[in-house]
């Protein structure tokens, strides 16, 4: 790509860097380089001396993201020093040495510096630690336990009304939740409690009820009738309510009480009764709504009043320890700004300029802190009335990527902030696109162009400003469309699928697309993306694809499609941590050894993965007189479960006198827990999972009071709340994995090849507390409870949310490089996130394998094999029993035999090769099966001229060097030389590397699109366990070459006899590669280094 060629946008990003008189509101679009244009503007700042470093504050959504920065902001200062006369240089050597103390840093570690630098004004404990969110759940749980077991003995009027009217107590501790982390939006004074009288109701009611039963009486032929129940039912009810206290009757009328109008006309004698009775039954029913209502919104009310008691004793709790959370942070920082101008305007003096990136994305506090920091003067009372330092701040955001109103997030505080510096002419658009091929580019514009545009009412939808594609970004495979539409065989029927069904078969259809675009070559051609360093196309692996989903429900049907093939994925984020069977297993065996009478933890514990019993060992432990506990031994010779019951009673009487996770490290150890989930198919995985709970058990050691029972109970709760908690990340950044994630986990991230995943779920479902940040208040709801306008509220939030998700999709489409997936399934349960989409898709009648509709390419329709290769299952060779077992308890003493023979077999080890050590001789004749392990250590190379330590060199160098020019190669022969104690070889060695460098066969490596070096192998050969390494390994055409260094010094006659000797360990690297990878080998290369003379084995030697 060509960084001169014209961008569509290039006075608009002039004006970013360089207009530094003037406050900015920038709206870059996805993959635009919003990154790059901060840097810019911050050396523009510093290239005109406007400010040093340590007075530019630049805020990012995330610590991953600033510290990005600060690296971004180190190579660009680095670049201008050396490209700076030494005049002009000055300010970028200062930079230099201010980064690492630059207010570079999330808003909320930003307000953390504030606050510590003036304690006092804010009213604060200068040495205050912010709570981290374990800290904060458990301070909070804490203090609620605490606080709700006082009230309960006060009987608090406002409770006890609540719960006496049918309001349960798990949803109300959850909404408490809610107003504590929205403690902003409470109003300073007292909540006024909505007017509700029902005084004449009950007085109407019993008139009515009176006449419509004599009524009844009167023309109803049959008591069994519905209407005439119904009658009979509330003349009972309002005889109760008549010798009733005043509390009792409000109970009875307005939750017990129910109206409902019934009959059948051919019950009556006279018709037009039933008709009349039902009409006045009807109209009371809704009058009692009504009052309902009303009713509920005064008891809210009183509720609302009543929590403001436990955030005042939250507050408490953390002066007391000297404690802030996140929320807190922002809280106190704009208070002290906004409440004293003294401070106001020390800081406004102390950071001349405010850059903040991913301003979409802001939190209404974060505004009032930025704009009361940018203020010209500390005058303004409110941050609407701010006026600003020109050139002071420096906005950047995408309101198309707002997506986190979950997390606080208001786009219409966004769209309000923004139009402050529009209407001062300060506003521009980003557009040209450096991340995604135009064919993706244009769907993405046609399809969002209709679907983002600003609503009718409400600020919280906004224009859609297309993306512009960048004119050097080409199709990775020019045939082939970037746009993949992933339809369903031919016999899939959306009206006959469930949710479940849509899962399996989507799941199923892109593990086969998955497995086509990463195979050597499929039928339709090789899969390629273009790759970003090497700055050139080449095949497709399993890093480059990332499945994106609205949320993980049902994650489980498209891992098991890619554990069946055999394909390596990584899921990361969402809330599936705690639902994992390892983590589950552990919590049960840590609940089971915490509490002895815990007879449903303690069987679960032994029928998990750690102990490893089944259901019928556990029942004839039970039925031969033992009882299910560890406190007590078992009753005469029990074997492994004497072991299990005596180490769950070990662990048990030493947790409260050791760490929490010394006791979950022993646990983990001795059941070998971690070893047998290794074994296991996404063992990696599970392992890591079990290791971040110990992790999580160290960390709970920091916390105060804290003890083996309350960790357990945490996990516990996280477990049942579905908290949200990665998973551990077990393999490193570039790992040959398929990622999985939420689309809110891929903000900000890009990758060649998007799959859209599970779309047809469910959209968000009803929300309870509705945040009104604009207005400064909120509406709620607990059951049939609900503040006086929430219903209104709720109406505006389901717009907001539909504007969300569409915002979502957009999003998630726009972090596709090479190829946008979206899989097209969906079931009798409704369409989900395709019912944005309808219109826009072709129809399935018209979709054909392989065919392109209006620039789309459909994939699936039958194309492929949905059903993967069935693999056999493993069978041991245990010879044959001695004499067949007829009873079932001989057949059971049979298996346990067997069982043992299989360990016995396990432990013995497996027969090992290594064909790059092995003498020629020994090759081919090893026996098919041995008792011991074999272990053949014969020298890499001769011993001529420094022998083994010249070619371990030599292979340290090649496995490094730049083979594209060797610009590192004098470098590492100093290290490698170094490393293996003989330095005086290092021009040698080089001389030789050089050498080879410049050979023909170097070349076509070069060539190559695919290239491995020093690959590790281990395989099953002809019953032998056959591991090594392979040199380098290039692909070329249809195959695939291997090359093995040889650093012998051989004479040009020796060479033919030195050939012949390794010929045979060649083959076998052959058919490891083969039987490992499914790559078919076309020559193996032995490269004689010293003597640039190359030996081949080819064609049908393979």
């Amino acid at each position: 790509m060509n960084p001169k060629l014209f961008l569509a946008d290039e006075a608009e990003r002039e004006i970013a860097r360089n207009d530094l008189g003037r406050s900015l509101a920038v709206e870059a679009g996805a993959g635009t380089g919003k990154t790059t244009l901060l840097v810019d503007r911050i050396l523009s700042l510093l290239r005109e001396r406007r400010a040093p470093l340590e007075e530019i504050v630049a805020i990012t959504f995330t610590e991953k993201a600033a510290g990005e920065l600060k690296v971004r902001l180190r190579e660009a200062i680095e670049k201008a020093i050396s490209l700076s006369p030494p005049e002009e240089a000055g300010p970028f050597g200062q930079a230099l040495g201010e980064l690492e103390r630059a207010p570079i840093s999330t808003i909320h570690s930003f307000c953390a510096s504030l606050l510590r630098e003036r304690p006092v004004e804010a009213s604060l404990d200068p040495h205050f630690e912010p709570l981290d969110e374990m800290g904060l759940g458990l301070l909070f749980q804490e203090t609620w336990d605490r606080w709700i077991g006082k009230e309960m003995e006060k009987k608090p009027p406002a409770l006890r009304r609540a719960l006496a009217l049918g309001m349960e107590m798990e949803p109300l501790a959850r909404l408490v939740r809610q107003i504590y982390e929205n403690r902003d939006l409470l109003p300073e004074g007292p909540l006024a409690e909505p007017p509700f009288s029902s005084e004449g109701f009950a007085e109407k009611l019993e008139k009515e009820v009176r006449q419509a039963w004599a009524l009844a009486q009167a023309d109803c032929r049959k008591e069994e009738d519905l209407g005439y129940r119904a009658i009979l039912g509330l003349q009972e009810k309002l005889k109760e309510l008549k010798e009733s206290s005043p509390e009792r009757r409000e109970v009875i009328l307005f939750r017990d009480l129910q109206i409902k109008a019934q009959g059948n006309k051919s019950n009556w004698r006279v018709p037009a009764s039933c008709e009349d009775q039902k009409r006045v039954l009807k109209r009371l029913a809704g009058e009692l709504e009504e009052l309902k209502g009303a009713l509920h919104a005064q008891v809210m009310a009183g509720l609302v009043n009543w929590v403001r008691g436990f955030v005042a004793a939250m507050e408490e709790e953390k002066a007391g320890r000297g404690a802030l959370d996140f929320q807190d942070l922002l809280i106190c920082t704009r208070n002290l700004l906004r409440d004293n101008k003294e401070v106001r305007a020390y800081f406004q003096g102390k950071f001349r300029f405010i850059l903040v990136d991913e301003f979409q994305d802001t939190d209404p506090l974060q505004v009032e802190v930025v704009f009361f920091l940018a203020e010209k003067e500390a005058k303004a009372d409110r941050w609407e009335e701010v006026e600003l330092q020109p050139g002071k701040l420096f906005l950047v955001g995408d309101p198309k990527q707002s997506i986190y109103r979950f997390r606080r997030a208001d786009i219409e505080t966004y769209e309000k902030a923004r139009q402050r510096l529009i209407s001062r002419g300060a506003g521009i658009n980003i557009v040209q696109n450096f991340r995604t091929v135009p064919s993706i580019i244009s769907w993405v514009n046609r399809i969002f162009s209709g679907l983002i545009q600003p609503a009718e009412v409400g600020a919280y939808q906004p224009s859609y400003v297309s993306l512009v594609p960048h004119p050097g970004r080409k199709e990775a495979v020019q045939s082939r469309p970037g746009v993949i539409l992933l339809a369903p065989p031919p016999d899939f029927d959306p009206r006959e699928a469930s949710a479940g069904k849509v899962r399996e078969d989507e799941a199923q259809s892109i593990a086969a697309l998955i497995e086509e675009m990463t195979a050597p070559c499929g039928p339709d051609g090789k899969w390629m993306v273009f790759d970003k360093k090497e700055t050139r196309p080449r095949p497709v692996s399993y890093r480059d694809i990332a499945l994106l989903f609205p949320a993980l429900t049902g994650i489980e049907a498209y891992e098991e499609a890619l554990k069946e093939r055999g394909i390596p994925y990584r899921l990361e984020g969402g809330k599936e941590f705690y639902l994992r069977q390892e983590v589950r297993s552990l919590l049960c065996c840590l609940k089971a050894l915490d509490d002895p009478a815990d007879a449903i933890s303690l069987v679960a514990a032994l029928r998990s993965p750690f102990f490893g019993f089944s259901d019928e060992e556990i029942f004839l432990f039970f039925a031969s007189g033992n009882r299910l506990s560890y406190l007590q031994p078992p009753a005469g010779e029990a074997g492994d479960f004497s072991e299990a019951l005596s180490l769950l009673k070990e662990l048990h009487d030493g947790r409260n006198f050791r760490s929490i996770s010394a006791t979950v490290s022993d646990l983990l150890s001795r059941t070998r827990a971690m070893e047998f989930s290794l074994l296991r198919q996404g063992g990696d995985q599970m392992a890591a999972n079990l290791r971040k709970v110990l992790e999580q058990a160290r960390a709970f050691e920091g916390e105060s009071h804290a003890t083996f029972r309350r960790f357990v109970e945490w996990l516990g709760t996280r477990e049942e709340e579905s908290v949200r908690e990665g998973e551990s990340p077990w393999a490193e950044e570039g790992d040959e994995n398929v990622k999985l994630m939420t689309i809110h986990k891929a903000k900000g991230l890009e990758f060649p090849i998007v799959f859209l995943t599970n779309l047809a779920s469910g959209r968000r479902r009803r929300q309870d507390f509705i945040p009104l940040r604009l207005e400064g208040t909120f509406e709620m709801r607990i059951g049939d409870f609900q503040t006086g306008g929430y219903a209104s509220a709720l109406e505006k939030e389901k717009g907001r949310m539909e504007a969300e998700d569409r915002r979502l999709l957009y999003v998630a489409a726009t972090r596709a490089r090479d190829y946008l997936v979206l899989p097209l399934f969906w079931g009798n349960r409704g369409r989900g996130f395709f019912s944005l989409l309808e219109g826009h898709l072709p129809s399935f009648e018209s979709m054909e394998p392989w065919a392109v509709i209006d620039g789309q390419l459909i994939a699936g329709r039958g194309c492929f094999n949905l059903q993967p290769a069935e693999k056999p299952p493993l069978r041991l060779d245990l010879g044959e029993p001695e004499k067949k077992q007829d009873t079932p308890w001989e057949r059971r003493l049979q298996w346990k035999e067997s069982l043992e023979r299989i360990k016995k077999k396990a432990a013995t080890g497996l027969p090992l090769l290594a064909p790059s050590s092995a003498h020629p001789s020994t090759l081919g004749l090893l026996p098919h099966a041995m008792d011991e392990r074999l272990e053949l250590d014969f020298s890499r190379d001769s011993e001529e001229e420094g022998g083994i330590s010249f070619g371990l060199a030599f292979h340290g160098v090649m496995e490094h060097l730049d083979l594209s020019g060797g610009s590192n190669l004098k470098e590492l022969c100093r290290i490698q030389t170094f490393e293996h104690s003989i330095p005086g070889s290092a021009e040698k060695l080089e001389a030789v590397a050089r050498h080879c460098l410049g050979h023909p066969l170097m070349e076509r490596v070069r060539r190559s699109p695919r290239q491995f070096r020093e690959v590790p192998f281990s395989v099953f050969l002809e019953g032998n366990l056959v591991e090594g390494k392979i040199d380098l390994l290039f692909e070329e055409g249809e195959g695939w070459v291997i090359v093995d260094y040889k650093t012998d010094g051989v004479s040009v006659e020796d060479l033919e006899r030195r050939f012949q000797s390794y010929k045979e360990q060649g083959l076998w690297y052959a058919r490891a590669v083969r039987e490992a990878a499914g790559c078919e080998v076309k020559e193996v290369a032995f490269f004689f280094v010293r003597s640039g003379e190359v030996r081949w084995i080819k064609g049908s030697e393979i």
